[in-house]
């Protein structure tokens, strides 16, 4: 890449944090890459966002998926010890 090139892309994703935009790389089918392309679309867009995020939280609660928060707070963890002796770490001399 040139020069002009990368400076060009430093500014494009400067703009983007500016509005609140994270670029994210995904894996998905082929297939099914035009419904992720158009749900960013509808979420990166002002108009569209509130609703597109209602209606799509609203899918996730019904489907069951919420990812690892939702996981995480219906995890059974009975028996499951959370508390862990502190660690002081190893004694080092500066």
């Amino acid at each position: 890449m040139t020069a002009a090139q990368t400076k060009a892309l430093r500014a494009h994703r400067r703009r983007l944090t500016q509005r609140g935009l994270l670029r994210l790389e995904v894996r998905v089918p082929k297939d099914d890459a035009w419904m992720l392309k158009q749900l960013a679309s509808a979420l990166a867009d002002p108009l569209r966002h509130d609703e597109t995020r209602e209606k799509f939280l609203d899918w996730l609660s019904e489907t069951g998926v919420g990812g690892v928060h939702a996981l995480l707070l219906n995890a059974p963890l009975e028996g499951v010890p959370l508390k862990r002796a502190r660690d002081r770490g190893r004694n080092v001399k500066l």
